[in-house]
């Protein structure tokens, strides 16, 4: 198979929204049901043979084609069935658990034979061109001085001649935590 690059985002929980889809049955990964002890729990007995509710996944490559909608039905455990087929496509018997081994993979989806070069637009929070004055003398977020804070942690950790002796507190615009962020980092890795 083709050098791809395949970036997965899957959610772990679906958010409570109500699915009108039935959890489908799928094969217990390991033989292993779960029997419960009314005495300790109030957890019924579970054989592991259903998944749960549905949860959105989005596949990201440049060999998938612009649009593509896959409805084939994957679980969490095609994660695992699909790197272990991509990353060992000659070793057999490479699963962890029936559940992966019978898990439908994601190459399917890899249909391209090049890569896609397109452009793709972002939008504005995308933009090439370097912030303005006005922009760098916006105040500073909450994340932003988060950000700050931990600098002033790390930087703690330097040899006392290398600290800047910046009092983060004192750092309330875009450009001044943008230079006090870059300075830290440059001595961190230097």
């Amino acid at each position: 198979m083709r050098n791809s690059t395949l970036f997965v985002i899957v959610y772990d929980e679906h958010g409570g929204f109500y699915d009108h889809v039935p959890p489908p049955a799928i094969v217990n990964p390991d033989g292993i049901e779960w029997a419960g002890d009314q005495a300790t729990t109030l957890d019924p007995p579970f054989n592991f043979t259903r998944l749960g509710v549905r949860v959105p996944a989005i596949l990201i490559s440049p060999y998938i084609e612009p649009g593509t909608i896959d409805h084939r039905l994957y679980d969490h455990a095609s994660i695992i069935a699909t790197t272990l087929k991509l990353l060992l496509p000659d070793v057999d018997d490479t699963n962890l658990t029936l559940r992966d081994k019978q898990a439908n993979t994601f190459e399917a989806n890899l249909a391209r034979q090049q890569p896609r070069t397109d452009k793709i637009d972002l939008g504005a929070g995308a933009n090439e061109e370097p912030p303005t004055a006005a922009q760098l003398a916006q105040p500073i977020n909450d994340h932003l001085k988060a950000q700050v804070q931990q600098a002033a942690m790390m930087e703690q950790t330097l040899p006392p001649a290398q600290r800047s002796g910046t009092d983060p507190t004192k750092i309330t615009t875009e450009e001044q935590a943008s230079a006090y962020l870059q300075s830290v980092y440059d001595k961190l890795h230097s």
